[in-house]
């Protein structure tokens, strides 16, 4: 009688290895679509929870928080009758960011717009979620837009749409602004001459903003933006121009730069449209 066992060839062995590493591989690329896919999920339902509680925030007090107030991490009022709170948390997006979302654009980004009448948060899905297709989004108090919020709300001023767009996690206008009227470069006007009109006003007005165009030429406004005095550009007084290098506004007229109160690293809106501010 013989003494061979029976046994696995090589051949085998490296076959039977084979079928493992490709059954390991499914199983790890199932799983990690199955993670993403409860991140995405995830994301729609910390979008809808804020969406909730914003909506009873603006019932209660008539306007959405500021981005400071959403930065303190809930969402909440405080009244004579004590402390309502909407959420008590506001969470932060899963991590890591998923299909072609970068770690900026997987951030939930909130801003107050219109002067609190709405808002804007921004977030993205790496896949399909319901009727919800994979990239950026833009949620606001009326629906939910594809792409961010930059680029899907054009901002309407003064008679002009202008579109923005996202620079990190911030929102800029993506072009000159050019509002107001014209009046004439006092470093170009002839003396005497009819066409130089003086500044006309020794205060600021929102429905009266001056601007300057280059050569004088309205068109170059439109072409270029417009150009603005210092004090025109912050919505100051006129008369502050007088006050020394730099001033600031307060209900009480001017201030120098060595008041405590002149701090130009807040945000100020100046000739901005409601919403928006000059940069610090």
């Amino acid at each position: 009688m013989s003494d061979k066992k029976k046994a696995f060839t090589l051949i085998e062995l490296l076959v039977v290895i084979a079928i493992i590493g490709i059954l390991a591989t499914i199983s790890v690329l199932a799983l990690q679509n199955a993670r993403a896919k409860s991140r995405d999920a995830k994301r729609v339902a910390d979008i809808k929870q804020m969406q909730t509680a914003l909506e009873l925030y603006f019932n209660d007090i008539n306007h959405y928080p500021t981005a400071e107030e959403f930065a303190e991490g809930s969402i909440h009022s405080t009244s004579s009758l004590g402390t309502t709170t909407y959420m008590t948390h506001i969470p932060s997006a899963p991590m890591p960011a998923d299909g072609g979302c970068s770690p900026t654009d997987n951030a939930y980004v909130y801003t107050q717009e219109d002067g609190g009448g709405n808002y804007s948060l921004d977030f993205c899905l790496g896949g399909q979620v319901a009727s919800l297709s994979p990239g950026s989004k833009c949620s606001t108090s009326n629906a939910i837009y594809d792409g961010n919020c930059c680029t899907s709300i054009s901002v309407y001023y003064a008679g002009k749409n202008y579109n923005a767009a996202k620079v990190g996690n911030q929102c800029w206008l993506a072009e000159n602004l050019n509002v107001g009227t014209m009046i004439w470069d006092p470093s170009t006007c002839i003396v005497g001459g009819s066409s130089c009109a003086a500044d006309p006003d020794n205060s600021f007005d929102y429905n009266n903003i001056e601007k300057y165009c280059y050569q004088n030429t309205e068109s170059n406004c439109s072409t270029f933006g417009a150009l603005y005095s210092w004090t025109e550009a912050f919505a100051l007084p006129h008369s502050c121009k007088d006050v020394g290098d730099y001033v600031c506004a307060t209900l009480s007229g001017c201030q120098s730069v060595s008041t405590p109160t002149c701090n130009f690293s807040l945000m100020r809106r100046g000739i901005c449209p409601s919403g928006w501010h000059l940069p610090s």
